[in-house]
């Protein structure tokens, strides 16, 4: 039951990442626009079910060296791959169109950041421009490369309410590193900032599939986890969307919480799959390798569907071009992701024999 509940979430996440990226293109406004945005919580779901999942795993691992190997052979070639193909397509789109959707600015400095990981430390175009979307990797290694630390400090505190405790405790430092770090650079926690993205603002979300962890393998009872779960999830938009109470510090942590309330929820009862399930258990199985590779279809390929489109005069209408198009953006990100999987799973035999 457990991997199921996991499938389906990791499955949720990666469509809500297409999503938000999908419409960005089409410059959509208004309440769609909005939805879509919103799309880009879908990180934090990757987060919390990250650490859960790397529970389980760890418990079995019989050294934190081969613990590191293993994520590094799974996040490293698809990473790498994409550096060298962003760049490639970023070229042939400049020369045949006159025209680079997001690799602006971008030198060769901040590709070597990108190979070496360190873009999660670094602000500027290395941090999200050599590759779209890649903050989350560089910020997923970074947490990946504290997991250790974090399992034996959790673990070795006493387990009465720690589930509850450490996340507040650790809320409470990382906001105040972050308040710091404003103070003294003048850098906000906005959206999309590299603040926002930092493993400083993602680390309490991070902390909370431990707390998730705790709650199943111990049976917690834990009282109306549904309810729970609405009013975080209605806090957290209230965060994203309204300026006079948007705080993107607690906006990621707000929404782990009502998505870890929903995990209770969905895993306390038998889950009845169907078609839906179905399809995002698909997604789910090849996440990675369609987050490394959606930007490509969304933004390269709807932005040459766009640009014909312009140029007969046949994009009066965005938003219904939008609706329409999203199942067919749908199916070729899964179609590219499967291939890049296929590519994925050869070069792991590779890397394996070192």
């Amino acid at each position: 039951m457990r991997k199921v509940v996991v499938d389906y979430f990791k499955g949720a996440a990666i469509l809500l990442i297409i999503l938000v990226h999908s419409a960005q293109p089409f410059g959509l406004k208004g309440l769609l626009g909005d939805f879509a945005r919103f799309g880009q919580m879908g990180c934090q779901i990757f987060f919390l079910m990250s650490s859960f999942c790397l529970i389980y795993s760890f418990n079995h691992s019989s050294r934190v060296v081969s613990f590191y190997k293993k994520r590094i052979y799974r996040i490293a070639p698809g990473y790498w791959t994409m550096i060298v193909i962003n760049f490639l397509v970023m070229l042939l789109s400049t020369c045949l169109f006159s025209k680079n959707y997001f690799l602006t600015s971008t030198n060769c400095v901040d590709y070597l950041i990108n190979i070496f990981f360190l873009n999660g430390l670094t602000p500027g175009t290395a941090n999200n421009q050599v590759v779209l979307g890649g903050w989350y990797v560089g910020t997923s290694i970074l947490l990946y490369a504290l997991f250790p630390c974090l399992y034996k400090i959790y673990f070795s505190i006493k387990p009465h309410k720690r589930h509850i405790y450490v996340p507040l405790l650790l809320f409470i430092i990382t906001t105040g590193i972050t308040k710091i770090i404003q103070f003294y650079t003048g850098i906000e926690c906005t959206n999309n900032s590299f603040l926002y993205f930092s493993f400083i603002n993602q680390l309490p979300v991070f902390i909370l599939g431990f707390s998730l962890y705790d709650i199943v393998e111990k049976k917690l009872i834990i009282r109306l986890p549904f309810i729970k779960s609405i009013i975080f999830l209605l806090l957290a938009v209230l965060f994203f969307y309204h300026s006079e109470y948007q705080s993107f510090i607690l906006c990621p942590v707000v929404f782990a919480l009502s998505m870890l309330y929903l995990y209770v929820f969905f895993s306390a009862r038998n889950i009845v799959e169907g078609r839906g399930c179905d399809l995002l258990k698909k997604y789910s199985l090849t996440s990675y390798p369609i987050y490394l590779t959606h930007t490509i279809v969304v933004y390269y390929f709807m932005g040459l569907v766009i640009t014909i489109l312009r140029h007969y005069n046949l994009f009066n209408f965005p938003t219904l071009i939008y609706c329409l198009s999203l199942p067919v953006i749908f199916l070729l990100v899964y179609i590219v992701g499967r291939l890049f999987n296929l590519y994925l799973n050869k070069i792991d035999k590779v890397f394996v024999l070192f």
